[in-house]
């Protein structure tokens, strides 16, 4: 049987954006997660998209677990050593599949943007559109195909 304490607490303090199901998650194993009843369900939603390796992978439970005991956060404002290695990793197979990331505006050197929102990725999306904007202006190729 579902929690009803959960469920009545969902609706009492929590904002009802979805229509949710009577039923309460518990846990998850790979592709699979398990009401409080122990009813298996497969996951299509994967957490929306924030679970693509599944549920309770124990190689990526141990990583995470190691990690939590050093570090569970880091801002951009400072350094860390996991981020300048993602970024080369990411620069790298970017450049190589799309060789026109090293002319123009990134000639200098593609770059990446970490953001730990969609509103931040969004701002940051803004940010660059406007960068690239003033170099099509400054290199007089405005209203020209680029």
């Amino acid at each position: 049987m579902a929690s009803p304490k959960a469920i009545d607490n969902t609706e009492k303090f929590m904002l009802n954006t979805y229509a949710r199901p009577a039923l309460v998650l518990s846990h998850g194993n790979g592709s699979y997660v398990y009401d409080t009843t122990g009813r298996e369900y497969l996951d299509f939603t994967a957490g929306i998209a924030v679970t693509a390796l599944g549920h309770s992978h124990p190689e990526v439970a141990a990583i995470v677990a190691d990690q939590a005991t050093k570090l569970v956060h880091c801002s951009n404002l400072y350094h860390n050593e996991w981020a300048p290695t993602l970024a080369q990793r990411i620069v790298t197979a970017t450049t190589k599949a799309y060789p026109q990331g090293t002319q123009g505006i990134y000639a200098e050197g593609a770059r990446v943007f970490f953001s730990n929102s969609g509103t931040e990725a969004n701002e940051g999306a803004l940010k660059f559109a406007r960068k690239h904007g003033k170099h099509v202006v400054a290199a007089g190729k405005l209203g020209k195909a680029v």
